[in-house]
């Protein structure tokens, strides 16, 4: 990706352009913020050259002879999956919080939690480790699903700088799509990286509850 980048490292805009394109260019910034920032203040040159390739093709060949719409629109449907698959892992820990509550209250009203506490105190190998193994599903269970939860912010575009939003939908057309791309591409490949690090922590949430139900049956 980085070869093919090189060659378009000398593309010139004409006057206008590049300077439409230095105040308009589109990053995130390590604030996870989406704001409109000058493209020489980005630290990350490789996205900000990429938008740059794009904007100049949008405006030598023209927006419709391009697939840029078309990625915009694909990304924006997909942000909208990534919302309604939020709801759904909300849901699920929520169920999760809900069970692990169950359990816990039930630990009070049976003999259960004084046989394993026994288990601990016996000196026997095995019981101590069925002791522990009960007591540590049960926390690492409860430590998942609230992590879960503390992670499950989901990222969208901010209007942050309204004036300037307003001015390069209004000047220019191409930057502007440029500009929503990238940005809406960013906020995907956030989105889905956090979608995946709470699908992980409810796995290991949903093992260890399924170890508890395990150690319970057994003794």
């Amino acid at each position: 990706m980085n070869d093919i980048l090189d060659k378009y490292k000398q593309i010139q805009l004409d006057d206008e352009s590049e300077e439409l394109f230095d105040v308009f260019s589109f990053s995130h910034s390590d604030s996870n913020e989406y704001n409109l920032r000058s493209s020489t203040e980005l630290k990350n040159k490789d996205r900000v050259l990429l938008q740059k390739v794009l904007y100049y093709s949008a405006k030598s060949k023209g927006l419709e002879h391009t697939a840029i719409e078309k990625l915009l629109d694909l990304t924006i449907k997909e942000l909208d999956y990534q919302y309604t698959r939020k709801e759904h892992l909300d849901n699920k820990s929520g169920f999760l919080l809900t069970l692990w509550g169950i359990f816990t209250v039930s630990l009070v009203d049976r003999q259960i939690l004084k046989d394993m506490m026994g288990y601990i105190a016996s000196g026997k190998l095995l019981q101590i480790v069925f002791g522990i193994m009960f007591f540590l599903s049960l926390l690492v269970s409860l430590l998942c699903v609230v992590s879960s939860l503390m992670i499950g912010k989901m990222y969208r575009f901010e209007f942050n700088e309204v004036e300037a939003n307003f001015l390069s939908v209004s000047l220019d057309k191409e930057i502007s799509y440029v500009a929503l791309l990238e940005a809406y591409t960013n906020i995907c490949v956030r989105n889905l990286k956090t979608e995946k690090d709470r699908k992980k922590l409810l796995d290991i949430s949903i093992i260890s509850i399924a170890i508890y139900v395990v150690i319970t049956i057994l003794i």
